[in-house]
């Protein structure tokens, strides 16, 4: 089983240190598995992992682009080269599970991913905000699409959350991180 880790970068944050944890524990239990981030953040992460055998990979350095320019055409080729790479990437890779944090459902969505690819997605921030918030109305529609048509099963930090998520996409199996962690 090939599993991939996807998010922003590998700062000291929650969500950074729970994709540590898990890309650890899924090694020690035999999983391959790829942590991929959209830059390079200079994380102790980073080598913790690589020491642990798990791969560590960084779109933007690997496609040498700064990770913020003011210059029009640079954050539309890059944004270019991004979507190349990683289309690229999931199809050399062939992972049977995409599991994605924070803000990502919109670049997942646009990967193209086969119906079979299992998806799993943890919500870092409040659901109520993520939903009453204009600015992550794509994020949401995304994920909405996401739901519909591929096996996505959602993870939540609290019940709360759940309960928020479960009303906003019309589900009923999001489950609490505490629940999925200590089951394995």
């Amino acid at each position: 089983m090939k599993v991939v880790q996807f998010l922003h970068g590998l700062s000291l944050g929650g969500a950074e240190t729970l994709v540590k944890d898990y890309a650890l524990f899924m090694k020690k239990a035999g999983v391959d598995v790829v942590v991929l981030c959209y830059e390079y953040q200079g994380s102790p992460w980073d080598h913790i992992l690589e020491e642990n055998g798990v791969r560590v990979t960084y779109i933007d350095r690997d496609i040498h682009c700064a990770s913020f320019s003011r210059n029009l055409f640079v954050r539309i080729w890059r944004k270019i080269l991004r979507t190349l790479y990683l289309r690229i990437f999931f199809c050399r890779e062939k992972p049977d599970i995409v599991h994605f944090h924070l803000s990502l459902s919109k670049i997942v969505r646009g990967l193209g991913l086969p119906k079979d690819v299992r998806i799993f997605y943890t919500h870092h921030y409040n659901a109520y905000e993520w939903f009453a918030s204009e600015k992550m109305r794509y994020d949401i529609d995304s994920m909405k699409y996401l739901v519909k048509h591929y096996d996505v099963q959602i993870i939540a930090l609290n019940e709360e959350m759940r309960r928020t998520i479960n009303e906003g996409f019309n589900i009923n199996n999001t489950i609490i991180l505490n629940n999925l962690w200590w089951d394995m």
